[in-house]
């Protein structure tokens, strides 16, 4: 008896291991990584010089020079959450004239796992140019009563487009690592 019980429960287990294996959402491909780079106007890019005649008693003010600068993204072709599945599909910046930049993602849902009440988390670390980490943070990207328009709010459903996930990043960034999040 004890045997039928112990076979019966071994292939319980197999059963549903089985199933919860064949219900992933990963793609069986491993995601490919790629960098490209995004500019935006830095309107305090430049610091301009002081006359070389100026009065010294006068009193003086420091003048900016917007600059064009350029952040490199280094993105994967899908990121994991959740057995959710994601991809970045474009990103915008803008100088917010504080410390930061203000940076928004265009993310389409290419699988959706059990529970949409968490979203999609991804994470992202900043870098300034001596390869110093200068933000580790992460975009969360909602799945569930989702604004797609001004009169249309509903969950997400695969193939949707979900835009301005904002994150933000310092201005000594020059390069951002997008990456999938794992909780600590």
């Amino acid at each position: 008896m004890k045997t039928k019980a112990i076979v019966g429960v071994t292939l319980s287990a197999a059963a549903l291991i089985g199933c919860l294996a064949g219900c992933s959402n990963v793609p069986k491909t491993p995601a490919t990584t790629s960098v490209a780079q995004y500019s935006y106007v830095n309107e305090q890019g430049m610091t301009l010089p002081t006359p070389v005649n100026a009065d010294p008693n006068a009193k003086t003010t420091v003048g900016y020079k917007s600059t064009v600068d350029t952040i490199d993204y280094e993105l994967s072709s899908y990121y994991v959450y959740n057995n959710s599945v994601v991809e970045i599909t474009d990103i915008e910046m803008e100088d917010e004239y504080t410390r930061n930049i203000g940076g928004y993602a265009t993310v389409k849902i290419n699988a959706l796992g059990h529970s949409r009440k968490d979203g999609v988390r991804v994470a992202y670390k900043a870098y300034d140019a001596d390869g110093k980490l200068v933000r580790d943070s992460f975009i969360l990207i909602p799945l569930k009563d989702v604004k797609f328009s001004k009169d249309e709010t509903r969950d997400a459903k695969v193939g949707d487009v979900i835009t301005d996930r904002r994150f933000d990043f310092p201005r000594e960034t020059v390069k951002i690592v997008f990456e999938n999040y794992q909780a600590d």
